[in-house]
């Protein structure tokens, strides 16, 4: 099972970074004074000592994070059979092609919607999948241009995900978002452009599950 991963890389970089760095710092602090040592020696080992209890104390918070994390998957439901999981989230890709409006009612009658994408790593993830494939996600401007809305009303305010140039209502009439997949092995995220509504399309739905009881 998929659990939080950037905080585990989190925990390891400052495990292998930064504490190992200030380790002979630490070591240095705790021997016995040299003859010679001065006040502004002094005053820099204690600085690293207080640098080292902060990343201690930022290394426990870390693994305390990772541990709550573990927890709350565990008590989710299953997907539903024909979904996948990646990390709290269930998602389904459609086989065949419909409008937005149609590829949103399908979600709907699932107990989902059209997908929404919260970060840059369910960006990642969605574009890593594969295949040339493009998908409707649960994005439009339909009720005022150049305003663009998730399908749960809140205004997007993310352009690091458009291709260069969107959107751009090419022609006019271009208010509902695809996401253009593609295989991401240069860390290239910008896959995001406008289109008609009306077009036939993949959809892709999500939603998380809830707490098992």
């Amino acid at each position: 099972m998929e659990i939080e991963e950037d905080i585990y890389a989190n925990v390891e970089e400052i495990r292998v970074k930064d504490c190992n760095d200030l380790a002979a710092g630490y070591e240095t602090l705790h021997q016995s004074p040299q003859a010679g040592t001065n006040d502004e020696q002094y005053y820099g080992l204690s600085r690293l000592q207080t640098s080292y209890n902060n990343l201690t104390e930022e290394k426990l918070r870390l693994q305390r994070s990772v541990s709550e994390q573990e927890k709350k998957i565990s008590e989710l439901g299953p997907c539903p059979d024909g979904w996948r999981r990646h990390r709290c989230s269930c998602y389904y890709f459609s086989n065949n092609s419909k409008t937005w409006s149609e590829s949103r009612q399908d979600c709907r009658e699932r107990g989902a919607d059209l997908l929404i994408i919260n970060s840059r790593e369910e960006q990642h993830f969605l574009n890593t999948l594969g295949g040339k494939m493009h998908f409707w996600i649960g994005l439009t401007d339909s009720e005022q241009e150049g305003i663009w809305k998730w399908v749960d009303g809140t205004t997007s305010t993310t352009t690091q995900f458009w291709r260069e140039g969107e959107p751009n209502n090419a022609q006019g009439g271009e208010n509902c978002a695809v996401f253009n997949n593609f295989r991401d092995t240069l860390g290239i995220i910008q896959s995001w452009n406008d289109q008609p509504c009306s077009l036939l399309i993949h959809w892709v739905c999500n939603y998380t599950p809830n707490v098992s009881s």
